[in-house]
């Protein structure tokens, strides 16, 4: 059996725990490794460690001799399997080396079952001589090869964007990119095109305000001219989005497409959805390509009439919606597989919102084992730290902190294009963060001092019960009783929270204002007015987490005749909007309105909030140069996609950041544990070392 092994080159190892994992062993020249695959699904490595003899002629026997069979050559000489006296391999080969492979079973003696990932047949690659490895079957050698060659392109858009970051070269373009006339790609985004091309499952990882969105648009006109020259054919698109951003979308191909096509945004019922899914993949001879826009969480809903549609790829925006592996939202886009398009990519600017954790289902949607594992358990257990403890009598694993995260920062710098506005040569202004401290009213502290005591009852009772009864109560349950607190803060209160109603009419489970006065809304106003007397030009963002902080907000800005925009249904006297969307018409094209009120939950995501028009920049000297934070959430991708609504390309001046905090209390828990979840997600996508690395190991 003749052994043809791909020409892949070892790869210089880019950290220590690479290095470890990749070094080589010391096999001996019997020692050989046979590779197969499960046949039932293909996804998994049957190896065994085999021991061989030398032929004593340096060449394998004729085929019919039966007392030594062929088998393999290799620049060492002949090797054939001796059945009459079976050997054992080395320690080394039929033991150690797969302690290294992550996904492993033992199924016996050198025998082992390993995960059908990249990450296997890399360790493999670069632990095993090639001329020792054995192909057992076609099969078995497509996947290897498969993956290996998969790697090494990623690889090369790694060299791409790494030489780009340490020195700004810029790759040439194709031949046939078209250039925007007025509305041209950076050299990053250029860069991010081109990588991105290369690759059929790429991410898009760059922060927000960088442009993502018009490399999306000159990918698809590229590829819709290749394939309208070539197949004379349309170029199909779906890009899912969640809903707020619908519009943002359909408006951006307006503006960037360099080729002829259509846009179609997937709204109302399903029967509406599915004429305007007909109607927009239907060929046009002045159409080179189209776009379907839909919401994430309307694929589901008319899946019947796009499971039968091959798309020539498929984008999820803000694909940090879909990084819970146990939500329904994340399973309807798993339906979307390689029977169903050809070329799939996610962007967002927050890939990592809480923990490494969150990249497994992004991964894992753009092609199954691109997380270098084959199950989500297997990618937790590898780079979690976990501490064995009881609960209720029953032993638990908890989480503690994280390993092996060089090797994560790796898989980022081959599989996402990342870039931070500060890297990006956009020059933007600065953003400068404040605090603005307020107090609460005496009714207020009465309060909070009650319901904050009821809480802590409250949770240990809970975590009480769950000892007892062996249940795993969450942080993020105990965090959201604890926002109870803050509502307070922002002078409101739930009338079940109260003790010793003094007002009989008073229904329970209403939202009510605790004091006539609202110490919050005081300083909002004051900080507003005093923006405006410093600056004739400013405008400003104000958000907001309740409604019922909306309401009243909006209520004083009426009073106050201070002209704002919203499309909460609560809002007074100001442009009462349907969605973010046309909030973003507002604020941009009408002077006269400094003011939009917002929740970051709905209003923070994929909107450019610039306070002027930027396809007509002449048209005014306004600009949004003030957010200011009344109340907010446990949520550190609300906050940090809310800031960079109007800190992007077009932003004026410096960004000012105010939160308005009452000291000691839930305001500033919240503003420090969403801080530190932004800076633990920062340094997890700050691979500028693994970059460095790459270009080490390929200039050697």
């Amino acid at each position: 059996m003749e052994t043809k092994i791909p020409a892949f080159p070892v790869l210089e190892p880019l950290s220590k725990a690479t290095g470890t994992i990749l070094a080589p062993l010391q096999f001996l020249p019997t020692d050989f490794l046979e590779i197969d695959v499960d046949e039932k699904n293909m996804e998994h490595f049957l190896v065994q460690a085999v021991c061989l003899k030398k032929c004593e002629s340096n060449l394998l026997p004729s085929m019919d001799d039966a007392a030594n069979p062929a088998y393999v050559t290799t620049p060492d000489g002949a090797f054939y399997k001796d059945d009459k006296y079976y050997y054992y391999s080395s320690f080394n080969a039929s033991t150690v080396w797969f302690r290294r492979v992550p996904e492993r079973s033992q199924l016996g003696f050198g025998r082992w079952k390993l995960a059908g990932t990249d990450f296997t047949a890399l360790i493999i690659h670069h632990v095993w001589p090639h001329h020792k490895l054995i192909f057992k079957s076609e099969e078995a050698q497509l996947l290897y090869t498969f993956l290996l060659r998969r790697f090494y392109t990623q690889s090369k858009s790694a060299i791409i964007a790494a030489e780009f970051k340490f020195s700004g070269k810029i790759p040439e373009m194709p031949k046939d990119f078209i250039e925007h006339n007025e509305l041209p790609l950076t050299d990053y985004q250029k860069v991010a095109l081109y990588v991105s091309e290369l690759n059929p499952a790429y991410c898009l990882f760059m922060e927000q305000g960088t442009g993502k969105t018009p490399i999306v648009i000159n990918k698809i006109c590229l590829k819709a001219a290749r394939k309208r020259a070539k197949e004379n054919k349309m170029y199909r698109a779906l890009i899912i989005c969640p809903q707020q951003v619908r519009k943002n979308w359909e408006r951006e191909f307006n503006r960037f497409a360099t080729v002829p096509g259509k846009t179609c945004v997937l709204r109302g019922n399903n029967i509406n959805k599915i004429r305007s899914l007909i109607d927009v993949i239907r060929s046009e001879d002045d159409c080179a390509w189209s776009a379907a826009i839909i919401s994430i969480d309307s694929v589901c809903s008319i899946w019947e009439g796009l499971k039968n549609m091959k798309w020539d790829y498929v984008v999820i925006d803000e694909s940090h919606k879909i990084k819970n592996a146990n939500t329904k939202r994340f399973k309807d886009m798993m339906k979307i597989d390689d029977l169903h398009t050809n070329g799939k990519e996610i962007l967002t600017g927050t890939p990592v919102t809480n923990t490494i954790f969150d990249l497994w289902t992004q991964f894992e949607w753009l092609g199954k084992g691109l997380s270098g594992f084959s199950t989500f358990a297997n990618f937790r257990a590898f780079h979690g730290k976990w501490k064995a403890t009881m609960q209720g009598g029953t032993g638990v694993q908890k989480l503690v902190g994280f390993k092996n995260v060089p090797l994560i920062q790796e898989r980022l710098a081959r599989l996402s294009f990342l870039i931070r506005k500060k890297d990006t040569g956009l020059n933007l202004p600065e953003k400068v963060y404040d605090l603005c401290e307020t107090a609460m009213t005496s009714k207020q502290l009465e309060i909070y001092g009650q319901v904050a005591t009821q809480l802590v009852a409250e949770i240990d009772e809970i975590l009480a019960t769950a000892e007892a009864e062996g249940l795993n109560i969450t942080v993020e349950h105990i965090l959201t009783k604890l926002i109870r607190l803050a509502q307070i803060c922002s002078g409101f209160v739930k009338t079940d929270d109260i003790e010793n109603l003094e007002n009989d009419t008073i229904i329970i489970g209403k939202i009510i204002q605790i004091s006539e006065r609202n110490p919050k809304i005081d300083a909002l106003i004051k900080m507003i007015r005093e923006d405006w007397e410093n600056d004739s030009n400013s405008k400003c963002i104000v958000w907001a987490t309740f409604i019922e902080d909306i309401r009243a907000i909006s209520e004083r800005l009426a009073a106050e005749g201070i002209n704002h925009v919203g499309y909460h249904r609560t809002i007074q006297n100001g442009y009462r909007v349907k969605d973010s969307a046309a909030a973003e018409d507002v604020i941009n094209f009408k002077d006269d309105c400094r003011v939009l009120l917002a929740n970051p939950a709905s209003a923070g995501i994929g909107q450019n909030y610039l306070g002027y028009n930027v396809d007509n920049p002449n048209s005014s000297e306004m600009y949004v140069n003030h957010h200011i934070y009344f109340s907010c959430n446990w949520s550190s991708v609300d906050r940090i996609q809310s800031e960079d609504r109007s800190h992007r390309r077009g932003t004026r001046t410096n960004v000012r950041y105010t939160d308005l905090v009452i000291l000691n209390t839930i305001d500033e828990e919240i503003r420090t544990r969403v801080t530190a979840k932004r800076q633990m997600a920062m340094s997890i996508q700050d691979i500028r070392n693994i970059l460095s690395n790459v270009l080490r190991g390929y200039r050697k």
